[in-house]
């Protein structure tokens, strides 16, 4: 396989793990479809709390976690969800993940301090 077709698989696990957030993010701003999340085998295989439907398991989790991948992972998702509508930002506001997005801007891997910042940006958007 040469360079640019090893890239190439890469970038589509990316597009399609970015993809795939915002389609769950989108399900889970309809009230008929959380029971249905909550019960998804592939969020147990992950290993995941889904967000929006424990979105407080989710933030509770990130300072405790010693693994990079999580907290960005974590990060990109409350990114991917409170960029929808001042609704669902206030919603990441309430449960206390501004903290926990500030703490994550204090980390070691740089990848972690961008994700975060991009949430805390994104979730800054929707008003003064």
């Amino acid at each position: 396989m040469s360079q640019r077709q090893v890239l190439q698989v890469f970038e589509q696990y990316q597009k399609a793990r970015t993809q795939f957030v915002q389609m769950v993010a989108e399900l889970a701003t309809r009230p008929q479809n959380i029971e249905t999340l909550q019960n998804a085998a592939l969020a147990r295989q992950l290993g995941l709390p889904l967000p929006l439907v424990n979105s407080t398991a989710l933030v509770q989790s990130l300072p405790a976690c010693r693994q990079r991948f999580y907290k960005k992972a974590a990060a990109f998702v409350l990114r991917a969800v409170g960029k929808h509508s001042p609704q669902l930002a206030q919603a990441i506001v309430d449960c206390g993940a501004l903290d926990t997005l500030v703490i994550c801007l204090e980390d070691f891997d740089p990848g972690v301090k961008e994700a975060a910042a991009w949430a805390l940006g994104y979730i800054a958007r929707h008003n003064t």
